[in-house]
């Protein structure tokens, strides 16, 4: 299709050229002889048929008789087929990968975290991209053109007059005419124009693209690259043997015989030329032609199967399917401790196409960029809610201090430092256990402490660290701590610290500080203990408390507060030697009933543990 066609009118050595005629219907050509060049074609495709008709007349000088056509060269050329040309095309492209994906906390559907709020390290990350199955592009193109013939066809004329002859009378006077039949037999022959269109179809373009991978970049898990898994990649086949096949020259074809008639003269044979162009028609066969050949998937897009005069119409290249959600997953990616908080770090991805083998005149491996893909923070969560034991047992104030604990000389005291409490409200977060995420936790003692057992000594102002997965430890307080206000300092450190980390308190519910901290105010408090009488002046207590009346020396028996010592343990001393002195409390035989008058003094001691540090510690009497 709009290609030019030029007709050049044969030599013959006894004719020479008149003119023409032309049809581009099915009809042989008709109307007056038109007496110059025939004209050049170009054609564009609106027409299947065209055909010329060339007429001659003889170099002898005699003009075609008026209405009637000369007789054109009766010697066939070779058939001439023009070059195929390019009609009209067929143009197909997929070359979106309709690409998109997300970056979420594991398991896909049942995610723990959201990311885009937070998700701590040591926490592990998926990736899930989904894309178009594969990408493809084609052109396929019909090549068109045009077989001319030239038939020749043959006439028998079987021609019979009378031209009468004159015979003598039998009475030999005159003549008179008798029948003298003449017979003659005279072949003509015509030729004519044949004219064959083509057309098939042939991939001049084809591109077909299959996954390679994809890769998905966060700041939490730096690059992942995700093979495609469970994938099939398209199966296609092509051959390039898309031709015309133009038929066979045919022999002379020959018209049913005629009688002519002719009067006393010999008929004159008619010019028929253009009485046989159906028969010349019909002596040519179509031009067979064969497509590419083209399979996708199993299915036929082109089909090379041979034809007559024009090949099938080749369908379009299925449209690819998004691939299903296993196909780029990739699960189970742990963010490092390295990894330090950051919030709605933005992430990026690419797919990769490569171009399958087997490709017609071009293409290349492909990419394309993902966009769209959610951001991720990271905030590893650590809490601390500590407490230490209140020794009230063992407070001996009158006035216990408000809100401080009380933490005893010379006794055992815990602290607990739970990893478990209240953090964000937010998916994976809100009030749980933390350890998971410790790195480390302390406590810093503003005194002296010894481990539970004594055999470590911890000078104040030290950061002691604390087994994570241990709620609750036990230390020992020396005697020689002042007595007084103290405030007792602990701190949980995440995993993703780094070296200069900021603080908050018992939560780091900032993601800017990766440690929380905790405050507990404790008292420092003494003891005054083993309080006993040793001596009364009263005569009637003397032998209780000397040897023998006027003796200086001490029986040794003295009334206690209780039987048990400062920490519980049992002292040893009878129910009857404690304190308050009473009736009854006389060990000697005749002394039941008798009390201790007042007016006497009587001695006493008890001891201390702790530092009376200010005027205001006295005891008085």
């Amino acid at each position: 299709m709009g290609r030019d066609y030029s007709f050049t009118p044969p030599t013959h050595d006894e004719y020479e050229y008149v003119g023409f005629k032309k049809s581009t219907t099915d009809e042989p050509p008709s109307g007056e002889i038109q007496q110059r060049p025939p004209p050049s074609l170009n054609y564009d495709g609106s027409f299947e048929k065209y055909t010329l008709f060339m007429y001659y007349k003889k170099k002898d000088g005699e003009e075609c008789p008026p209405g009637e056509t000369c007789e054109p060269t009766t010697t066939p050329q070779d058939p001439t087929c023009t070059d195929p040309a390019p009609a009209q095309t067929i143009i197909g492209k997929v070359d979106d990968p309709s690409v998109s994906a997300v970056i979420k906390a594991d398991s896909r559907g049942s995610e723990k975290f959201d990311v885009l709020q937070g998700i701590p390290t040591s926490e592990s990350l998926y990736g899930n991209v989904k894309a178009k199955e594969y990408l493809y592009q084609n052109t396929f193109t019909q090549m068109k053109g045009v077989c001319t013939y030239e038939v020749k066809v043959k006439k028998k004329y079987e021609l019979e007059w009378d031209p009468k002859k004159d015979v003598p009378n039998a009475n030999g006077e005159g003549t008179h005419e008798e029948s003298d039949i003449q017979h003659d037999t005279e072949e003509k022959e015509y030729l004519y124009t044949v004219q064959r269109p083509y057309s098939y179809w042939k991939i001049d373009n084809l591109e077909v693209y299959d996954i390679k991978n994809a890769t998905l970049n966060n700041y939490a898990w730096d690059t992942v690259t995700i093979n495609p898994a469970g994938y099939t990649s398209p199966v296609y086949s092509t051959a390039q043997d898309g031709n015309f096949y133009p038929p066979d020259q045919p022999g002379d074809q020959t018209a049913p015989s005629e009688k002519k008639t002719g009067g006393k003269t010999k008929p004159v044979v008619p010019n028929e030329q253009g009485a046989f162009q159906g028969l010349a028609e019909q002596a040519v066969a179509k031009v067979e032609v064969e497509n590419d050949s083209l399979m996708f998937n199993s299915q036929t897009i082109m089909n090379n199967q041979r034809t007559q005069e024009n090949g099938p119409t080749p369908l379009q290249i299925p449209q690819p399917q998004m691939i299903h959600d296993n196909v780029l997953y990739s699960p189970g990616h742990v963010i490092s401790t390295s990894k330090t908080n950051k919030s709605s770090q933005p992430s990026t991805g690419d797919i990769y196409y490569n171009l399958m083998s087997g490709n017609i005149n071009g293409g290349a491996n492909k990419s394309f960029t993902i966009g769209g893909i959610n951001p991720v923070t990271v905030h590893t969560p650590v809490v601390i809610y500590a407490s230490t034991s209140d020794d009230k047992e063992h407070n001996q104030k009158t006035m216990p201090a408000v809100s401080r604990n009380a933490t005893i000389l010379d006794r055992p005291f815990t602290i607990y430092m739970p990893t478990s409490g209240q953090h964000r409200n937010i998916p994976g977060y809100g009030n749980r256990d933390y350890a998971k995420y410790v790195r480390e936790k302390q406590v810093q003692f503003p005194f002296d402490v010894y481990t539970a057992d004594k055999s470590r000594f911890i000078p104040k102002n030290t950061w002691v660290s604390i087994p994570v997965m241990q709620t609750s430890t036990t230390f020992f307080l020396p005697v020689w701590v002042d007595e007084g206000f103290y405030d007792v300092q602990f701190r949980t450190i995440a995993e993703n610290a780094p070296a200069n980390y900021a603080t908050e308190s018992q939560a780091n519910l900032n993601l800017a500080h990766h440690v929380a901290t905790d405050v507990v105010p404790v008292d420092v408090i003494g003891r005054l203990y083993d309080f006993h009488v040793t001596d009364i002046a009263d005569y009637n207590w003397e032998k209780v408390f000397r040897t023998q009346s006027g003796s200086a020396n001490p029986t040794g028996i003295s009334y206690w507060v209780g039987q048990k010592t400062i920490d519980g343990d049992s002292r040893g001393n009878k129910e009857i030697f404690t304190l308050p002195i009473r009736p009854g409390s006389h060990p000697l035989q005749g002394y039941k009933n008798v009390s201790v008058k007042t007016g006497y003094h009587f001695k006493f001691d008890f001891k201390t543990k702790g530092n009376m540090c200010a005027t205001c510690f006295a005891i008085t009497g």
